[in-house]
C-alpha cells in the first residue's frame, strides 16, 4: 500500500506547499472519483473506491500541519499515538511522556481551576497565554527538527517527537480553557 505522499505524488517531506498539495488532491479526485466509473465492470469500479478512499485519506493527514508530521514521525519508526511506555519488540518506537511535562501540565490545569473557582478572569487569560507561548515554543522545535529532516537529517526527530506529545497535552489544556473538554 502506497504512503500518503506517494498516493499525493509528494516528496515526503514536512514542509510543503498548501497550495500544490489542494491542486494535487483536486486534479487526483477528478481522475479517481468513483461516479466516473459507474458504467465500468465491477472490479473496476471497487478499484475507484479503493483509490479514492487512498486519496482522501491522504489528504486528510498531509493538509493538517500536525497530523502531517505524527505520520511523517511513524513512517520513520517513531509512534506517538499512544504514548506509552517504550518498547523493545517490534519495529516502531513508541514515545515516553516525560514526566516533567506531566506535572507542567497538571500544574496549569490546578491553576486553571483556582483561576475559575476564584472568577479570576485575569489570571485564566495569564494562562491561556502563558501555554500559547508554551504551544508556539513547541511548534518551533517541530518545524526546525523537519527543517533538517527535509534536508536529509533525522537526529531531530525524538525532539520533533517529544514536542508533537507536549503540543497535544496544551492543546487539551487550550480546549480545557475553551470549554470543550
Amino acid at each position: 500500500m502506497p504512503d500518503h505522499f506517494e498516493v499525493l505524488g509528494l516528496p515526503r517531506k514536512f514542509h510543503l506547499d498548501a497550495a500544490d498539495l489542494e491542486s494535487r488532491y483536486l486534479s487526483l479526485q477528478k481522475e479517481t472519483h468513483p461516479d466516473r466509473f459507474a458504467k465500468a465492470l465491477p472490479r473496476e469500479r471497487m478499484e475507484a473506491v479503493v483509490r479514492n478512499t487512498e486519496l482522501n485519506d491522504a489528504y486528510k493527514v498531509l493538509k493538517h500541519e500536525l497530523r502531517r508530521a505524527e505520520y511523517l514521525l511513524k513512517l520513520e519508526g517513531v509512534d506517538i499515538g499512544e504514548e506509552k511506555p517504550q518498547s523493545t519488540t517490534g519495529a516502531t518506537k513508541q514515545l515516553v511522556v516525560d514526566p516533567k511535562l506531566l506535572i507542567e501540565v497538571m500544574t496549569l490545569r490546578e491553576a486553571l481551576s483556582d483561576a475559575r473557582d476564584e472568577k479570576d478572569e485575569a489570571k485564566v487569560v495569564e494562562l491561556t497565554k502563558d501555554v500559547e507561548g508554551r504551544s508556539a515554543a513547541s511548534m518551533k522545535i517541530v518545524h526546525d527538527g523537519f527543517s533538517a529532516y527535509d534536508a536529509g537529517d533525522k537526529s531531530k526527530l525524538d525532539a520533533i517527537a517529544r514536542a508533537l506529545v507536549s503540543l497535544r497535552y496544551y492543546g487539551r489544556f487550550m480546549d480545557e480553557v475553551e470549554g470543550k473538554e
